[in-house]
């Protein structure tokens, strides 16, 4: 044992020499981790934000496609072949359901663009037979709906439909290609749809419905 000229001072320096040796390897250590979370942090950003740039260049791929393929909507034999109207016919319509049905337009897409869409998607799509193999024994589809009408003060009453305007209640039948197979407009607005349909299966003209078939 050594003793210094302050007695047992030698002694007391060595572990403090030592704590202090570990403690600049504990902060080694954590400078450490810091450095690899940091630079997984680096690696997740980069990450994510290529995979966000390569998003924005797909979209920005179809927007542009979008784009082309209304310009050429401008084109009357176009037109005709992609939305089996005329142009005058799809602008009209365009004006309709804006003035009409209230559409608006999107951040991204123009009314012309969705009215085109809304067009083209039942021409062109839905007439794939291959779509309809999952609907084995389906013949269309059936649905009911309320169009407004004028009628006299007297006959009002029974016309007004739950949400109080004067309508009427029309049925309507269409297969795989789009047409109308069957319409029946004779029921009152306040009529339920059950109720219309019932009767649709059972009048004398009735909608046909063959076994192993259905909407």
């Amino acid at each position: 044992m050594v003793y210094g000229d302050n007695g047992l001072s030698v002694q007391h320096k060595r572990p403090r020499e030592k704590i202090k040796e570990n403690e600049q390897e504990d902060m080694e250590f954590c400078l450490l981790l810091m450095k690899f979370f940091l630079i997984l942090v680096v690696i997740c950003y980069c990450h994510k934000h290529r995979y966000r740039g390569l998003q924005l260049c797909d979209q920005d791929e179809r927007t542009y496609q979008s784009k082309i393929w209304i310009r050429l909507l401008d084109n009357e034999k176009v037109c005709l072949h992609q939305l089996h109207v005329t142009k005058q016919a799809f602008k009209k319509l365009c004006d309709a359901f804006v003035e009409k049905g209230g559409l608006v337009a999107t951040r991204y897409v123009t009314i012309k663009e969705i009215v085109a869409l809304f067009l083209h998607i039942p021409i062109h799509d839905l007439k794939n037979n291959d779509k309809w193999k999952w609907f084995e024994g389906a013949l269309g589809a059936l649905d009911g709906t309320l169009i407004e009408i004028t009628i006299p003060a007297s006959e009002q009453g029974k016309y007004q439909d739950r949400k109080g305007n004067l309508s009427t209640n029309v049925l309507g039948a269409c297969d795989a290609n789009l047409k109308f197979t069957y319409v029946l407009a004779d029921w009152e607005g306040l009529t339920s749809d059950s109720h219309v349909l019932h009767d649709a299966l059972t009048r004398c003209n009735s909608l046909k419905v063959p076994q192993n078939k259905y909407y």
